[in-house]
């Protein structure tokens, strides 16, 4: 689990990262990152009912998303806000797929350009 100083709180922190970052789009992600506010990177994740209607599935996807960043902020931390919009539920594979697109974010992101 994401620790506190580590996540997004406020709609205005959503917001903010939403109108200034930069986007990019993976299978089931939309990734924004912006420039952060904190020392540390930030993260916060959005599924909407429309990509699932049990909140019980929709808090799981978030917890997959949180538990692949977490891994991500131990490796090489992130110089950014991230918001992580899910756009569509991967089926069987979610773990491995919700991985592979943030990845490849990562492998395409670079905050200082």
């Amino acid at each position: 689990m994401l620790k506190k100083e580590n996540r997004l709180k406020s709609q205005g922190e959503f917001s903010r990262v939403l109108k200034e970052g930069k986007r990019f789009s993976g299978q089931f992600l939309l990734i924004a990152a912006a420039d952060p506010k904190e020392k540390h990177p930030r993260v916060g994740v959005v599924v909407s009912k429309k990509v699932e209607k049990k909140a019980v599935h929709r808090n799981r996807l978030r917890r997959i998303v949180a538990h692949v960043f977490e891994h991500l902020i131990k490796e090489s931390p992130p110089k950014a806000d991230v918001v992580i919009i899910i756009r569509s539920k991967p089926e069987a594979e979610a773990f491995a797929a919700l991985e592979r697109d943030i990845k490849k974010w990562r492998a395409a992101f670079s905050p200082s350009s």
